[in-house]
């Protein structure tokens, strides 16, 4: 029992860093490839900003990229897909959010979805191949 606990455990593990790896592909991806706005502020100092966008994503190219990662490999095809799953889901929440944001439905702008902390447990989940 203990070490099927450890196991999980581990799993869930090797999903926190799946989902890190998988939302630092798109973040850079998206802030290779925006717009970027300039000005200088009260103070004259200069600023940049990205333009903020809609970010596409891809949940079947998402898992054709990752399938060779070592923390999709360790966990497994279906818990890996359920992990790339929740990070599109995340991303399709930014972008439901930006057209509120805009029409001022919103009193704060919507950020990019952030990393999950080092070390944490992300969800992982296991089928079963004969549900009852």
């Amino acid at each position: 029992m203990m070490r099927l606990t450890l196991t999980f455990l581990w799993c869930c593990e090797q999903s926190n860093k799946l989902y890190n790896s998988v939302l630092f592909s798109i973040r850079q991806d998206y802030f290779e490839n925006c717009n970027y706005k300039t000005w200088f502020d009260n103070n004259d100092n200069y600023r940049r900003s990205p333009r903020l966008r809609r970010i596409k994503v891809s949940y079947a190219q998402l898992c054709k990229d990752f399938k060779d990662n070592v923390h999709y490999q360790a966990i497994g095809g279906q818990q890996g897909q359920q992990t790339i799953k929740s990070v599109v889901e995340a991303i399709k929440g930014y972008n439901k959010l930006l057209p509120m944001w805009f029409n001022g439905e919103l009193k704060d702008k919507p950020k990019i979805p952030n990393y999950r902390k080092k070390r944490a447990l992300s969800s992982c989940f296991y089928f079963s191949k004969h549900s009852l």
